[in-house]
């Protein structure tokens, strides 16, 4: 209900075209039960993706098939190697955000590289994606660090010595 409210005030804000949210788990569960009848932390999890621009109805990654221990991914006990990276999720998000630069999405998803193709892009996430960047070619060694250098600004030159401006068309003499 509050998710839905929340929808209805971007929409009424006009903001909800330009708008992602993203559920996201923590972890995933095993699918097979503990000792105590509960389960136990998995490895990988789901995402929940909303917005205005949503490319949407449909799953994105793999579903292991068949979900049982004859998957290559099955680690034992309900748990399996997930084939879908956290960053996969954020690198198509950044690229609807309009990160365009592989070396700008290898800075903020380091990890980026590591996964390949298995990487969405702008244009699987949503329907209008300004940019499309290629997924990289395989890991490499460690990603590149390039970062927007902090701008400097100038210190003033003299403090003011009253509280209200003052305007000179004098310049200064030299003394």
């Amino acid at each position: 209900k509050n998710l839905q409210r929340f929808i209805t005030f971007l929409k009424n804000e006009g903001l909800w075209d330009s708008t992602a949210i993203l559920m996201a788990s923590d972890f995933g569960r095993s699918l097979n039960p503990n000792s105590g009848g509960g389960t136990d932390h998995g490895w990988g999890g789901n995402y929940f993706l909303a917005g205005g621009k949503v490319n949407g109805k449909k799953i994105l990654g793999e579903f292991p098939s068949p979900l049982s221990p004859e998957h290559p991914n099955w680690i034992g006990r309900g748990r399996f190697i997930p084939t879908t990276p956290w960053d996969a999720v954020w690198n198509g998000i950044a690229q609807w955000l309009g990160i365009d630069s592989n070396d700008d999405l290898d800075w903020i998803l380091p990890n980026r590289q590591k996964f390949g193709s298995n990487l969405f892009n702008g244009h699987d996430l949503f329907a209008d994606s300004p940019v499309w960047t290629p997924a990289p070619a395989g890991p490499t060694p460690s990603p590149t660090n390039h970062p927007t250098p902090v701008p400097t600004i100038p210190s003033p030159t003299a403090s003011p010595t009253t509280n209200s401006p003052t305007l000179s068309t004098t310049p200064p003499t030299s003394g």
